[in-house]
């Protein structure tokens, strides 16, 4: 099973990422989009796990966001990895709920590492995916002007409560990947 643990995004949310995004024209013959159900914060890529183990995974989770209360979370502020002038990825960041999302990640790190997954050496960025390009792209002076606008930074960007973290399925499919819940787990309890 090819799992990973996230913060999806409520369907209103998904719904105005991808109305924005759809405002791009000078962009769309140059992407592949992710489809809006995908839209999501990941907080730990898993990869392939044997399905014995999936379970383990999925227990060692429960315990994990004991004591973190539902937040707010607010987009604002795109940005490029690897860099803005060789983008091969176009996110859109976190700022309200940053703090939240790093508490969260920190958690499935502590819990997963026991049963042998390996820390993230990266620092955590919190952000959604909204493109990937292939090849990279030239973005620094297109990201410099939208974050200059109301729709990414300002009052017209999606926001929303963020109550639960999700271990979720990955299917690889001719379409695009399938992503299915596996576990649920209440913020706030």
């Amino acid at each position: 099973m090819r799992l990973f643990v996230a913060l999806m995004l409520p369907r209103d949310a998904q719904e105005r990422i991808r109305s924005v995004c759809r405002a791009w024209p000078e962009l769309r013959q140059r992407y592949r989009a992710r489809p809006a159900a995908e839209y999501h914060f990941t907080l730990k890529f898993l990869g392939d796990v044997d399905p014995v183990d999936a379970q383990a995974v999925a227990d060692a989770l429960d315990p994990a966001f004991d004591g973190i209360r539902a937040f707010h979370v607010a987009l604002n502020r795109l940005g490029a990895f690897a860099t803005a002038e060789r983008a091969s990825v176009l996110w859109w960041g976190a700022e309200a709920g940053a703090d939240g999302l790093k508490a969260c990640a920190r958690r499935v790190e502590d819990a997963l590492e026991p049963l042998g997954f390996d820390r993230e050496k990266r620092t955590y960025v919190p952000h959604v995916t909204l493109a990937r390009f292939r090849p990279p792209a030239q973005l620094g002076d297109w990201l410099d002007e939208k974050n200059g606008s109301s729709t990414v930074v300002g009052s017209d960007a999606p926001r929303f409560e963020a109550s639960e973290i999700s271990l979720v399925r990955s299917e690889l499919t001719r379409q695009g990947a399938r992503y299915t819940q596996v576990r649920a787990y209440a913020l706030g309890r």
